[in-house]
């Protein structure tokens, strides 16, 4: 009798044991449900605090994981962003610009031509390897320098036109500032309205500032750095 009593509890254990694994499968996938519904609607800025839109769905990877976001921006556009460009913080989802993206992984590239450069020369003077594999692994390492120093061009004319827009969206702005105070001072706009004016004035330049500034960082980089020559040379940190 004692035996199957035990025999009993030890099934009971078990049940309650599979039981409470599919329960909590089930509420953590309820959880991750809820999570995805969440980002909908959710409003999305750039890294420099201007707002781009609302997130209005999403696309999953294999096993659940949130691949892309689409975007309705402001003027009406339809945008999907990957993950990569994707952060999230607290009530506001951060798309990062997509020259960020390229940067981070020109760093990663060209870090890695550097150190297979350099130690493909010391295996060569070491006598490690053959003449003939070393020419065949410089000749296939020389193609992908040329084509990073042909990345680093084409991302550097990118950054210069995005300065340039900045440059002449903030020469607008302060005309359109000066416009204001001058209307303010003669008595055609009341304080209110123009104050309210003036903080929307001074968010964009702030935003359009500090994005020059660090664009204006990578570029000295870029401009200054070749994949070979300046190994030791250190890309600027990218601000979230």
């Amino acid at each position: 009798m004692l035996n199957f009593l035990t025999y009993l509890l030890n099934q009971f254990d078990k049940t309650c044991y599979v039981w409470y694994v599919l329960n909590s499968q089930q509420v953590k996938n309820m959880m991750h449900s809820q999570t995805l519904a969440n980002l909908v609607r959710k409003q999305v800025k750039d890294s420099y605090g201007r707002h781009i839109g609302n997130v209005i769905g999403f696309s999953l990877d294999n096993v659940g994981h949130i691949k892309a976001l689409a975007v309705e921006h402001t003027g009406g556009d339809f945008g999907e962003y990957t993950n990569e460009r994707i952060l999230f913080e607290g009530e506001y989802i951060v798309l990062l610009p997509d020259w960020k993206e390229e940067v981070e992984r020109l760093k990663r590239d060209t870090t890695l031509a550097q150190k297979r450069a350099s130690v493909l020369d010391n295996l060569s003077k070491e006598g490690e390897i053959s003449s003939e594999a070393y020419e065949h692994l410089k000749m296939q390492y020389d193609a992908e320098i040329a084509a990073l120093r042909n990345t680093y061009t084409s991302l550097t004319d990118g950054l210069k036109e995005r300065i340039s827009i900045l440059e002449h969206r903030n020469a607008q702005i302060s005309k359109f500032s000066a416009g204001l105070k001058v209307q303010y001072r003669t008595g055609e706009s009341d304080e209110q309205t123009y104050r309210a004016a003036m903080e929307s004035v001074n968010r964009i330049l702030k935003s359009d500032i500090e994005e020059q500034a660090e664009i204006s960082g990578i570029l000295a980089w870029l401009t200054g750095s070749d994949a070979v020559a300046k190994q030791d040379q250190i890309a600027p940190t990218i601000t979230a």
